[in-house]
């Protein structure tokens, strides 16, 4: 209960920032959401810890 308590409260803040600045949350969070859909393939990084693009790096890389 606590801990949702406060992520409520960081939410509250967050729409509150959002509105002050004239920013559309939810457009915003539309947009991300398609930009890391098409950064990071399901097809590529499902089931997988790390980022795709980190999945190849090791010493021979470095």
């Amino acid at each position: 209960e606590r801990i949702s308590g406060e992520a409520a409260d960081i939410g509250i803040m967050l729409f509150l920032f959002c509105d002050r600045i004239g920013l559309d949350l939810y457009e915003a969070m539309r947009a991300k959401i398609e930009v890391n859909r098409r950064h990071y393939p399901t097809h590529r990084s499902r089931g997988l810890a790390e980022r795709p693009d980190e999945s190849r790096k090791g010493p021979a890389s470095e």
